[in-house]
């Protein structure tokens, strides 16, 4: 009792204990968190920034490979001939989604896809820099024609190794804001594309976060440093964040800005999900303690049963050990000895002698297909039965087993049989009558010869089937012949490799010494099986029975 009660308060103690750390554990999680997710949504923010900078890049890149594309159409012509630029232009087509595509000669002058001119360019950034041999882009947004703001990119036209003229294509800002929203976003960020002095040539959709009268970023925060920082700051009255990269080309810089409250969002997500998970491993750890406590209880009966068992098991090995007859005959005329080893506590192999009268007795091996308690408790009643039969009937072996047959038919149900062999030995004279019931062969070794199988006609088991009729054979021992009977639980015997005793490893540990006493015969096999099966589990019961004729028998041959 008092070992009952201090088990549970060590449950108890340790349901409390585990719920208690678990609200610890959980307090210095959400203690250390806010800063954790802090750094790691800082550093989300900054390489999310940074792949969109290289997006654009890749963007404007493929902007400036399509005007590549048209240098093809001047490299053959005059660029100062009117007409040929005129008569090439009408017959090229427009690419992308630039508003304008335009030629202009060495001079600046200029002669647009449209027909148009967009006046002399000589002295903008962007020609100069593609009349030196590389692509270009506008640092600054122009106003074209039609009055509107375009940002501009040019590529250089060779004749001969040498520039003569750029071809070149704007960009309204509804464009370049269409390049920035491909970049893709985080969350509901904005992204913007501003120069050095902090104008904004391009955005996504402002969102609400920064005011679309914002023109120039330095209203809202003034940024000295543009390599990779993240800033806070308030706008409309709200915290945000602000994350700057450089783009790599003029000073331009990319920018994400989103609303302070992703950090803090993310944190109480975060927070939430862990108090969930918190319980759900709470919640299961009692369930576990429980189901343990149940399963303790569980085996603790199952021990109890299982101990019940073993010793009514015991008890079974005990009384089958005691049925088989263990007080063998002490004559002049005759050495008998038998064993039975069941494969678990109790068997259905059996072997039984007895005498019908002074001068007969009858000899009986016997196994029942299959082992354990149906196998021990249809044994019994073969047992029974066939003692019964031979001590009443006295009308030889082949009708006794068939009388036998009929019995076992009649009275079980359980689809089991028996393989047996029954002999009867007229002591005076030597003469063995036997019949076979499916039964392994016996050995038999004649006077100073070896030990050989009697291979006669066999019958079907007992209990197979109904109105069965069983042959006898006869045999007549002489003075120092020997019989051996055994169940297949000898031959049978497999090792580890699955490999058979076999009957000619039997027949040839008999014939090493055939005059050695039978108990010395019976336990020499039997450590012989043992050795060769080695640590295996036993294939079946072994049961073995030896009979030496010590008699005067007549001269006799087997019939």
């Amino acid at each position: 009792m008092i070992k009952k009660v201090k088990a549970r308060y060590v449950v108890f103690g340790a349901v409390i204990l585990t719920i208690v750390l678990l609200i610890v554990s959980f307090l210095l999680f959400v203690h250390s968190t806010g800063s954790l997710i802090e750094g790691v949504t800082e550093e989300n923010l900054i390489e999310n920034t940074k792949s969109g900078a290289a997006v654009f890049n890749t963007k404007l890149s493929d902007q400036l490979v399509m005007l590549e594309s048209q240098v093809r159409y001047f490299r053959d012509i005059d660029l100062t001939d009117y007409n040929a630029m005129k008569e090439t232009i009408i017959n090229t087509k427009g690419i992308g989604e630039f508003k304008n595509i335009g030629v202009a000669d060495k001079t600046g002058a200029t002669m647009n896809y449209n027909g148009r001119s967009s006046g002399n360019i000589l002295l903008t950034d962007y020609f100069r820099e593609a009349m030196s041999g590389s692509n270009a882009i506008s640092e600054i947004a122009y106003i074209d024609e039609d009055g509107e703001e375009v940002l501009v990119l040019a590529v250089p036209i060779e004749q001969n190794s040498r520039c003569v003229g750029v071809v070149y294509g704007t960009f309204t800002k509804t464009v370049f804001n269409s390049l920035i929203m491909s970049t893709g976003e985080f969350g509901n960020s904005v992204n913007l594309l501003i120069d050095d002095n902090g104008n904004i040539l391009a955005s996504t959709e402002r969102l609400g976060i920064i005011s679309d009268d914002v023109r120039n970023f330095n209203e809202v925060l003034d940024i000295k440093d543009k390599t990779d920082s993240l800033f806070s700051f308030t706008s409309g009255g709200e915290d945000r964040i602000a994350v700057i990269t450089p783009v790599g080309l003029h000073d331009w810089s990319f920018v994400s800005v989103v609303p302070g409250s992703i950090v803090t969002n993310l944190s109480a997500d975060i927070t939430m999900k862990v108090l969930k998970i918190i319980v759900v491993v709470a919640v299961a750890f009692l369930l576990l303690i429980g189901s343990i406590i149940l399963l303790f209880r569980e085996i603790k009966g199952m021990a109890a049963a299982q101990a019940r068992i073993g010793a009514e098991l015991g008890v079974a090995t005990k009384i089958q050990a005691d049925m088989m007859p263990y007080n063998f005959p002490e004559r002049d005329d005759i050495s008998l000895y038998a064993t039975m080893t069941p494969a678990k506590e109790v068997g259905g192999d059996f072997y039984d002698f007895f005498f019908i009268d002074d001068d007969h007795i009858a000899l009986v091996v016997a196994d029942v297909a299959g082992k354990g308690v149906p196998a021990a408790l249809f044994m019994v009643i073969t047992k029974s039965i066939l003692r019964n039969v031979t001590m009443m009937s006295r009308q030889g072996v082949g009708r006794v087993l068939s009388i036998a047959n009929n019995a076992l038919c009649e009275n079980t149900r359980s689809g089991l049989f028996v393989t047996t062999w029954l002999g009867v030995l007229t002591i005076s004279t030597g003469e063995l009558v036997y019949a076979n019931a499916g039964h392994e062969y016996p050995a038999v070794k004649r006077g100073n010869g070896k030990f050989e199988l009697a291979v006669s006609d066999n019958s079907p088991p007992l209990s197979a089937m109904e109105d069965l009729e069983f042959d006898e054979e006869h045999i007549t021992l002489e003075k120092g012949d020997c019989l051996f009977i055994y169940t297949d639980g000898v031959p049978e015997a497999k090792n580890a490799a699955a490999e058979r005793f076999g009957t000619d490893k039997m027949l040839e540990i008999l014939n090493r010494d055939t005059d050695k006493d039978l108990v010395s015969m019976l336990a020499d096999m039997k450590k012989e099986i043992d050795d060769f099966t080695g640590n295996m589990d036993p294939f079946d019961d072994v049961t073995m029975m030896a009979l030496r004729y010590l008699g005067n028998g007549n001269d006799g041959a087997a019939v």
